[in-house]
């Protein structure tokens, strides 16, 4: 397998990461707006954003709660067919 450098990491993320920096900024300025005093529009009035990051965040959690099983169970079933490789070559 050719090993490739470590920028294609990068290049391959450069979407959500570009996403997450505009979010990011629009954040950033929006609350150095809302500091100096300035008429911002209030965006969420009724803690939309906040349940919507408790959903979330319970989601992720069963999906990794998941594959860490699932992790789980590929490791418990290489160490039994080693265990049984080495069970052979011990009768041997």
């Amino acid at each position: 397998m050719a090993r490739r450098p470590p920028s294609h990491i990068l290049w391959n993320i450069k979407w959500p990461l570009l996403v997450i920096m505009l979010v990011t900024a629009a954040v950033a300025v929006w609350e150095h707006f809302a500091l100096a005093g300035e008429v911002v529009p209030e965006i969420d009035r009724e803690n939309m954003l906040r349940d919507l990051f408790r959903l979330v965040n319970f989601a992720m959690s069963l999906l990794l709660a998941f594959r860490v099983q699932r992790s789980y169970d590929r490791w418990k079933d290489a160490r039994q067919s080693i265990a049984s490789v080495v069970g052979v070559c011990k009768q041997a």
